[in-house]
């Protein structure tokens, strides 16, 4: 850890290769809400008064945690499984949360963020910031998913495989599939 003021809070929490990176000031890591197996996970903060929390009894296998800019966030609630690598990054100040019981094929993406800024060449306005994704309770993400910023998935939904989720369900216990994802089945 380099910066001041960073906190890596990691009790009843099994960690086999696995690394915690922070960079910056007034961070915070939290691994101790009940038992958490963390198997060749990558944790990497880079900036100021980010916090990375995973709630209770969760298992992330080649899981990869990335906040990057200030103010990020990223919440895991209990009971969820990785599969297999899975990349969440957050940037610009936004955050990425899921609900309890999720469950995550391999090869599972999340991106609040494209990574660079782009310009309208008129107004000199930005036009693709950063935005927040939800995700609820009992969702589970098929292989080679990805969820892309602004996107809210309801409770007891499913992410079939190849999708790419880039807007919001306005309901739950549906099937997302397709590239752009839309609802399948309810």
């Amino acid at each position: 850890m380099k910066g001041q003021d960073n906190q890596v809070l990691r009790s009843g929490c099994f960690l086999k290769k696995s690394r915690i990176v922070v960079r910056g000031n007034h961070n915070r890591v939290v691994l101790d809400g009940g038992f958490n197996r963390l198997t060749d996970t990558t944790i990497y903060i880079s900036g100021d008064n980010n916090e990375i929390v995973l709630g209770r009894n969760n298992n992330l296998n080649k899981g990869e945690l990335w906040i990057e800019d200030q103010g990020g966030k990223i919440v895991f609630g209990n009971n969820t499984s990785m599969l297999g690598f899975t990349h969440v990054a957050v940037t610009e100040g936004e955050s990425i949360t899921f609900g309890d019981g999720c469950l995550f094929a391999p090869s599972v993406i999340f991106r609040v963020g494209d990574s660079h800024p782009i310009f309208d060449q008129t107004s000199d306005e930005r036009v693709n910031p950063a935005r927040s994704i939800s995700v609820g309770n009992h969702v589970w993400f098929g292989n080679n998913t990805t969820i892309l910023k602004g996107v809210q998935i309801k409770d007891g939904s499913v992410v079939a495989t190849g999708a790419i989720v880039t807007k919001s369900s306005e309901e739950g216990n549906v099937i997302l599939a397709g590239n752009p994802a839309k609802v399948v089945k309810s």
